[in-house]
């Protein structure tokens, strides 16, 4: 049976394959998105996201009502090479590259004024997409938690903005599977007919 390329289709039927496309992928039941870079950004920043079996714990609702964000559950723990580490591993990504001098900002300040070492465990509060923070300072004394008043808003701010980070990568994700350049590269060994249908053979 012959048939004509997509590239070889008018605009009107190359909107109706597109159509065809996306209903039959079914999207968003589809395990379309992909957390394996954001996992090893996040262990980069010391940030260890938690697992069930072989899933991690990275939560998100988008892309375009009220209440979308992303929140994942795990825990922070200094890492000194971070700003290495990270820079490294996203040598272009300054919001990251900020997170990282952040969080080593905060655990001097730590140091100085306690001798301890920040540490957070991060929660998610999935219905709201909003993480929790729960900050520790880890030291041989002890200390009154006003002396890590501000090493705590550092500490959660870090946290929320690597959430905020997560979801723009997510929603990039999103906004890629949906063009037309993915979409027409996945077209372009089908075959139609002039209208925009496939042609099964």
């Amino acid at each position: 049976m012959t048939g004509m390329r997509f590239a070889d289709l008018d605009e009107k039927a190359k909107q109706r394959a597109r159509r065809w496309f996306v209903e039959q992928q079914d999207y968003p039941r589809d395990y379309w998105w992909d957390f394996t870079d954001l996992v090893e950004c996040a262990k980069c920043l010391g940030v260890e996201i938690a697992q069930e079996g072989l899933s991690h714990k990275i939560y998100f609702r988008g892309f375009s009502s009220q209440g979308d964000g992303l929140c994942f559950v795990g825990a922070y723990v200094h890492r000194r090479d971070m700003l290495s580490a990270i820079k490294e591993h996203t040598p272009q990504d300054t919001t990251l590259h900020n997170i990282a001098e952040r969080l080593i900002a905060m655990q001097v300040c730590a140091k100085l004024e306690s001798g301890g070492e920040i540490q957070m465990t991060i929660d998610s509060s999935s219905r709201y997409m909003a993480i929790t923070v729960e900050v520790n300072l880890v030291c041989d004394g002890t200390i009154d938690d006003r002396h890590i008043a501000h090493e705590e808003r550092i500490a959660v701010k870090a946290m929320e903005d690597l959430a905020s980070w997560m979801y723009r990568q997510i929603e990039g994700q999103y906004n890629y599977f949906f063009s037309n350049e993915y979409i027409d590269e996945q077209l372009d060994d089908q075959l139609f007919d002039k209208t925009g249908s496939i042609i099964r053979v």
